[in-house]
């Protein structure tokens, strides 16, 4: 491990010193350095939203460290590898979609000085986006059971669902590609991942 000093020093003495006689100092040179003191800092730079679930973090340090490999912690998710070297570092991390991953940076990092000094810590949290478009899970009316000219259409997705622009239902008879009907899906119509249309 080399050691990192702030800065090489020389403390001169100088000749302006005497003694009870009258002797007068030669002067003295003492050469000294001072060394490093200051814990080391980090920059992050997060990843792109929306979250992938395999995303980077990049870390930039003020200085020189060791130790980054074995200090870092993630929940929520995997740390899947630790790549860089000196002050600059990329963690890569994989989650599921929607999952909050909590980053938990050591004082286990140290600088490369003499004296080791501890990084702080730091604590990253990121939640993954979601990636998945919601699918339709249940419906009604069921075939053959409608009576009456004018049912309630009730469809249940896989999540909650908001309107978007386009959004409308479209009733075709069998074997024709021309909808007969079609009706505009309102925010109205909508509670969480149940849509209910009625005309």
């Amino acid at each position: 491990m080399s050691c990192t000093f702030l800065a090489a020093l020389s403390l001169v003495l100088g000749t302006g010193i005497k003694d009870a006689a009258g002797n007068t100092f030669a002067g003295a040179t003492f050469p000294f350095k001072v060394g490093d003191h200051v814990a080391p800092t980090v920059v992050v730079t997060d990843p792109v939203s929306p979250v992938a679930t395999v995303f980077t973090v990049g870390l930039k340090f003020s200085e020189a460290v060791s130790g980054v490999l074995g200090s870092v912690t993630v929940t929520g998710g995997t740390l899947t590898d630790v790549s860089g070297l000196g002050d600059t570092y990329t963690l890569t991390v994989s989650a599921v979609e929607q999952k909050e991953v909590t980053i938990v940076l050591s004082d286990g990092i140290k600088d490369i000085s003499a004296n080791t000094n501890k990084f702080a810590g730091l604590t990253l949290k990121y939640t993954t986006g979601d990636f998945t478009a919601p699918s339709l899970e249940t419906w009604t009316p069921l075939d053959e059971t409608i009576t009456g000219t004018h049912p309630t259409f009730t469809m249940t997705l896989s999540e909650n669902v908001v309107v978007a622009a386009g959004g409308n239902l479209k009733v075709y008879k069998v074997a024709t590609t021309t909808p007969v009907l079609t009706i505009p899906i309102t925010a109205a119509m909508i509670n969480g991942k149940v849509v209910t249309v009625t005309y």
